[in-house]
């Protein structure tokens, strides 16, 4: 989220989101692991609830950067075309 609010490239906050998805996917895997073994405590649902809202911060980068770039681009082409005219 750091690099989309820096306005850093789409391809830098991509790389950046998707690895560190990975990991919260993985923790949430293993998390149902424990769901699945009966190892249901308090850890269990704080670990669940810290990756679901990594993944989640995670996702919400990348949307954040797709919608800034689309932005500039129909601001960037109707300043375009009101010069051009």
């Amino acid at each position: 989220m750091v690099w989309a609010a820096l306005r850093r490239p789409k391809v830098r906050v991509w790389q950046s989101a998707g690895v560190a998805s990975i990991f919260a996917v993985v923790m949430l895997w293993h998390v149902y692991t424990w769901f699945e073994a009966g190892v249901v405590m308090i850890p269990t649902y704080v670990l669940l609830g810290l990756s679901s809202s990594c993944l989640m911060t995670n996702i919400g980068a990348i949307a954040y950067s797709y919608s800034r770039i689309n932005k500039l681009s129909v601001i960037k082409e109707k300043l375009i075309n009101s010069l051009m005219f």
